[in-house]
């Protein structure tokens, strides 16, 4: 009715539009880069050859080690690699911390502590978090020496921590859940080398820095 008629002569206009602009001399469309098929070059490689495209991608990520850590029916929780020490640090579900050389995988410590890792290569020292999605009676952090690889200290009574590597702070802190969110215990900041509490906060929650 009316309102296709409307629209009518707005579609002739921009139909006009583009055959006026295709007509006129030395007008040159847009180029659109067309994209050939995908060729298999090796069974871990693919070319990707694109017509007016920037180099084709490398080759794809392979597989180079299968390493068997936990125990049946465990899993890993986390993975950190130390470029400085040249280490692979792996956390199981059954409560190990996993040291492996990063070149030849051979296994160099397994410590009694599991959970979530921060690195702090500056200082030779990584910090195990329960960092749990349950409550927690007596929770705690370990903190692991990367030169000898033992524990040498624990902070009580958190669960998650953040790492101010330029200033050697630590801010611990605990995940808040029915079970502590109405007096659960708030947010401290330690001396990283001493784990002197420097301030305390009354907000509780996961610290993130």
């Amino acid at each position: 009715g009316a309102a296709a008629d409307r629209r009518q002569p707005a579609v002739a206009r921009l139909a006009t539009a583009v055959a006026t602009l295709e007509a006129q001399p030395g007008a040159v469309a847009p180029a659109l880069a067309t994209t050939e098929e995908l060729t298999a070059t090796n069974p871990t490689t693919v070319s990707l050859a694109t017509r007016g495209a920037a180099a084709a991608p490398g080759p794809l990520p392979r597989v180079l080690a299968e390493i068997p850590l936990a125990p049946e029916g465990a899993t890993l929780i986390d993975f950190r690699l130390d470029t400085a020490a040249n280490r692979l640090y792996v956390t199981d579900s059954v409560g190990h911390l996993y040291v492996l050389d990063a070149t030849t995988q051979e296994r160099l410590a397994t410590l009694p502590v599991a959970g979530e890792l921060t690195l702090d290569p500056t200082h030779q020292r990584l910090y195990v978090a329960p960092a749990d999605s349950y409550y927690l009676d007596a929770p705690a952090i370990s903190v692991v020496d990367t030169t000898a690889l033992t524990i040498t200290a624990s902070i009580s009574n958190a669960t998650h921590l953040a790492l101010d590597p330029d200033q050697n702070r630590l801010f611990v802190g605990n995940r808040l859940s029915l079970a502590n969110e109405e007096n659960g215990p708030g947010l401290r900041i330690l001396d990283a080398d001493t784990l002197d509490v420097i301030a305390e906060s009354s907000q509780t929650g996961i610290p993130v820095y």
